[in-house]
Parts: structure tokens; C-alpha cells; sequence
């Protein structure tokens, strides 16, 4: 058994393989991907504003350690309640509670796209190597081997 840590609001720390929950998946933006479990408690977003869909070259490549990338926070992961409810969606039930926040302090990303040719494409994104650090305690971390994000639907749609 695993010893459980409690941390900041009796949140308990993300366990090493909380990503083998994250079933559900999506996308949206220039380029924006996510997965979450299908209780909504935990989920994983990376944003690079800077992908854009319809002029991203064959692949590009982020260094997660970067000072660029804790500014953008391009790998984050959430807990709380109703995680990414507001995600690639312009409605919200006012459900999402953010509880805390796990930002990529170490690893690389890279992201594919494959323009649709009419403001979309289908993007893959491969994280590696990666460490999450808790923003409420810099001393508590989970590393995260390999995350990866197959023909995700992402682009800029009208509604």
C-alpha cells in the first residue's frame, strides 16, 4: 500500500501513474489538448498558443524546464471538481473548482499537426521525461515518463 500525502487543502499529491486514469480526451486552439478521468478530479492540459494549426511545421519541439514554459505553463495538471468542464468549451455550468495546480518544472513535448486545410488538423503531442511540481509546496513533485495525445481535433471553430 502507498503511503497517501496530504498537502495544501487536503488534496492528496498526485500518485505516480495518475495519468493511466486519463481516459477522456480532447482539443481545441492553436493548440490545445487535454485529458481528464472520467471522475473530473484530476486532468492534463498543454497549451502552445504559438502551434498554429495552420502553418505548424513538421514538428516542434518544447522544453518543459524552460523559463518560457513556466510562463506559459504549455504542461499543467489540475485537481478538483469538474476538471476541464470549461476546457474547449464557450459554456460553463459554473461546476469547475480548481483545488490545485501541477505545473512542468523538467521534460520536452512534441507536437505534430496535420492541417485539415480548412482551419483544423489533428494534432499528436508526445510528452517525455517530464516532473510536475505542486504550486502550493515547490518540495512535492510526480514525474510523469510519457504522455501521449493521438488525432486530437484541435483548430479554431465558430460557436
Amino acid at each position: 500500500m502507498l503511503p497517501l500525502l496530504l498537502i495544501g487543502c487536503g488534496v492528496p499529491a498526485l500518485q505516480p501513474g495518475f495519468e493511466d486514469a486519463l481516459t477522456e480526451t480532447g482539443g481545441c486552439g492553436d493548440v490545445v489538448v487535454y485529458a481528464r478521468d472520467p471522475e473530473r478530479t484530476v486532468g492534463l492540459m498543454f497549451i502552445a498558443d504559438d502551434a498554429l494549426v495552420s502553418s505548424v511545421p513538421e514538428s516542434m519541439d518544447y522544453d518543459l524546464a524552460s523559463a518560457e514554459s513556466a510562463t506559459n505553463r504549455w504542461l499543467t495538471a489540475y485537481q478538483g471538481v469538474e476538471v476541464g468542464e470549461i476546457w474547449c468549451n464557450d459554456v460553463s455550468t459554473g461546476a469547475e473548482t480548481l483545488k490545485r495546480s501541477w505545473v512542468a518544472v523538467a521534460g520536452t513535448a512534441t507536437v505534430d499537426v496535420t492541417p485539415d486545410g480548412n482551419g483544423g488538423g489533428l494534432a499528436d503531442v508526445a510528452i517525455t521525461g517530464a516532473t510536475l511540481q505542486s504550486d502550493d509546496d515547490a518540495e512535492v513533485t510526480v514525474d510523469l515518463a510519457a504522455f501521449t495525445w493521438s488525432g486530437i481535433s484541435v483548430g479554431w471553430l465558430p460557436g
